[in-house]
């Protein structure tokens, strides 16, 4: 028995447009919003890292612990820390 493929069929889907049809712009983030969402991220992901002690200053020839992942290059006073990436870990 041949069927016949209905319009709800999946290989007959096509894009439903108008022809003529503008797409409407799309709305860029506020800064705000944007800088906000990802500082306090980056907040965290830093202080997860110096507590699990993924994140050490390195030693006075410059070197990192072995289960060191990131490098601590600059302390602020109020306690955060700038990290950079130094190696990836394997387990």
């Amino acid at each position: 028995m041949a069927t016949k493929a209905g319009s709800n069929s999946r290989t007959s889907r096509t894009r439903n447009t108008r022809v003529g049809a503008q797409a409407l712009p799309k709305k860029p983030r506020s800064v705000k919003q944007k800088a906000t969402g990802t500082s306090a991220a980056s907040e965290r992901f830093v202080k997860d890292l110096l507590v699990r002690g993924e994140a050490t200053e390195p030693d006075q020839k410059g070197k990192l612990p072995l289960e060191a992942t990131h490098a601590v290059t600059k302390k602020e006073k109020d306690g955060t820390a700038v990290i950079r990436r130094a190696r990836f870990k394997y387990y």
